[in-house]
């Protein structure tokens, strides 16, 4: 046999062991997180098709769903790119898989079927906000343990404001598994040995699309950047640079896919996002008592997640800078972050939370782990046997940053005595209450919300009654509470598009020219979050002049003047003088007829329980028994209004 064929070859190279996914989380894990997966669903799917083809969500009606329709032959402009494009597209794609093989463009589809172009954007974000919850599990499990894991995931599925948004066609919703996302990205590039690379990438097409969905969610860029940081003493600073610019790449490359415009339309790109800067700088919200926005975030958090978890998360990142500071570094300036750019602004609302709720999560389910791990005990000596055994049953702890050696949370860390096995039952008994008694706010008033907001809302039972009751061509001042789409045709039809069926009072050209000297009110457009401030007593006897003779008001207009009189006094004023010159005709109220005070009617400014934008534009309260506002009807007595009211008042307007 000769040389060439004796001598050995070269050593093949040694190959990765490729691992099936999942493979080391244990059936029962994958069991308990399948149950909350499917909670989350079901909290965000029942009665999905709420009110449709009406939809009364401001900025729903006006935004992604119908910006999706003409995505890709309409050009956006600044106002419209306010919010990042990004939903805009994804939506876009899907309907026009959804819609072409129906024979319509989705611009046509909007206008003629409204409620499945809706109803499919609604469904989108949803399925995209569930998803947020195993990848949360997944990054949380590596970060902080598998028991912490579940409690964040639980809470992620059940915690309010996560659900209520998720339940609408906006941004916020899918904005949740971005930011999942890019903690996953970050655990892994913790973790992961220095030539993987599957943590920088991830990690950089998180940020770009969160940042491309929701403009301040870009903020989840600090974890992988904090992770980054901490594996320079293993990796160095060359390997770290080089790393970091791959990310930013990928970053750069997501962010533009999600929004264009970047490239398409630079100039109205920055004009939106400086007017959504000088918007929320410009003084406060009418309706928004609260004038601290550190204050308001802390108790948004505490009923849009829950007081519980709120004090839990707290408890958390204490335990998390003192037994774990690596990820404390990773997960909390995330936080420390947001609060420090959003809480100065003048302008703050509840669902701007949610960027760092998932963090909120993670940080109470590792408190609930620190607390379930008291229970082990450790002083006495483990037999070979026994170490044998929980090692293996324990192997899926939480990974520490390479070269730092084991760093796990205390209910992870592998049982030493028969003692503590036998405590185990007792463990998973108290996680379990934990978790449950953390999740109960929130899962007690998303589940209500779920029920209720499936009666029809107060507006759709107000349009049926100015239907009956109301003459068409009549003059009738309806404050702004629902999109265009909710007044009908002069025939009763619910076309989208269409002339209405009486004459809405918007602006009077002739008293806006005579009178915005001395009234400034008449100055400003009279939309949803100004509507108040056009308003002044005078203005009724303009009503009456041009036979505005019906007035319908709102608790979510009047509520607001109600609640911060000292920004609106004209109004204030105004909705006094409407109740001396008014008849009080009709009302309707959300709530339940044993809520708040037995003094019936209520007037414009007053309902049973306190206006807030958010509480009320959610149906939070517990006291709801269907959604909408307070809304109540009346009818002027002077001027072109004294006659029969059963007889419309044609107005006489000059509109020209």
């Amino acid at each position: 046999m000769s040389d060439a064929t004796s001598a050995p070859g070269p050593a093949p190279a040694a190959r990765r062991p490729r691992r099936r996914p999942f493979a080391h989380v244990p059936g029962w894990e994958l069991g308990v997180l399948g149950g909350i997966v499917l909670v989350a669903l079901l909290l965000r799917v029942w009665n999905l098709g709420q009110n449709l083809p009406l939809v009364y969500n401001i900025d729903e009606s006006a935004r992604f769903v119908p910006d999706a329709a003409g995505f890709f032959h309409q050009r956006l402009g600044y106002r419209e790119l306010v919010n990042p494009p990004g939903m805009m597209g994804l939506l876009g794609i899907v309907d026009q898989a959804w819609f072409r093989p129906q024979g319509m463009s989705p611009s046509e589809a909007l206008v003629k079927d409204p409620g499945q172009a809706y109803l499919l954007g609604r469904w989108v974000v949803a399925v995209l906000s569930v998803a947020a919850i195993p990848v949360l599990h997944a990054a949380a499990r590596r970060l902080v343990g598998r028991t912490a894991a579940l409690v964040a995931s639980g809470l992620l599925a059940v915690a309010f404001l996560p659900v209520a948004y998720s339940r609408v066609a906006l941004a916020d919703g899918p904005t949740l598994l971005f930011v999942a996302l890019g903690l996953l990205g970050a655990a892994w590039l913790l973790q992961d040995e220095p030539g993987r690379r599957r943590g920088f990438v991830l990690a950089g097409i998180a940020v770009g699309l969160a940042a491309g969905f929701k403009y301040n969610a870009g903020i989840v860029v600090l974890a992988p950047i904090a992770a980054l940081v901490l594996r320079t003493p293993t990796t160095g600073w060359p390997h770290a640079v080089r790393r970091g610019v791959l990310m930013g790449v990928v970053a750069v490359v997501a962010f533009v896919v999600s929004n264009p415009y970047v490239f398409i339309d630079p100039h109205e790109v920055w004009r939106a996002i400086e007017y959504q800067a000088n918007w929320s700088k410009s003084g406060r919200y009418v309706g928004e008592p609260m004038t601290n926005g550190f204050a308001f975030y802390t108790w948004a958090a505490g009923w849009g997640v829950g007081w519980a978890p709120l004090i839990a998360a707290v408890v958390g990142a204490a335990l998390l800078a003192w037994r774990r500071w690596r990820i404390a570094v990773v997960l909390l300036p995330l936080v420390a972050g947001y609060l420090l750019v959003m809480g100065p602004q003048d302008r703050f609302f509840a669902r701007w939370l949610l960027p760092i709720v998932p963090v909120l999560a993670i940080a109470a389910g590792f408190a609930v782990s620190e607390v379930v791990g008291l229970l082990r005990r450790r002083d006495v000596p483990a037999t070979a046997e026994t170490d044998g055994r929980t090692a293996a049953a324990d192997a899926d702890v939480p990974v520490s940053p390479v070269g730092d050696g084991p760093e796990r949370s205390s209910d992870d860390r592998p049982r030493t005595t028969a003692t503590g096995d036998r405590r185990r039952p007792v463990r998973i008994a108290l996680a379990v209450v934990l978790a449950v008694g953390l999740g109960a706010q929130s899962f007690a008033h998303s589940a209500h919300t779920a029920h209720v907001v499936g009666r029809d809302d107060t507006r759709t039972i107000a349009r049926g009654w100015m239907e009956d009751h109301i003459p068409a061509r009549s003059g009738v001042v309806v404050e702004s509470m629902s999109p265009g789409s909710w007044t009908p045709t002069f025939d009763g039809r619910n076309d989208f598009y269409s002339l209405t069926r009486w004459s809405i009072y918007h602006t009077i050209p002739a008293v806006q020219r005579r009178d915005r000297k001395r009234h400034p009110q008449l100055r400003i457009k009279a939309g949803f979050s100004s509507w108040v401030r056009i308003l002044y007593p005078e203005l009724i006897d303009e009503f009456e002049r041009y036979g505005y003779c019906w007035v319908v008001t709102g608790s979510y207009q009047a509520g607001r003047a109600g609640r911060t009189p000292g920004l609106v006094p004209e109004a204030i004023r105004y909705y006094r003088e409407l109740t001396r010159r008014a008849d009080l005709v009709w009302q309707v109220s959300p709530f339940a007829p044993d809520a708040g005070p037995k003094r019936l009617p209520y007037g414009p400014t007053t309902a049973p329980v306190k206006y807030q934008i958010d509480r009320q534009g959610t149906t939070y309260e517990l006291a709801y028994e269907r959604p909408g506002p307070m809304v109540s009807v009346y009818r002027l007595r002077g001027g072109r209004c004294a006659g029969d009211p059963a007889q419309p008042v044609v107005p006489n307007a000059p509109w020209g």
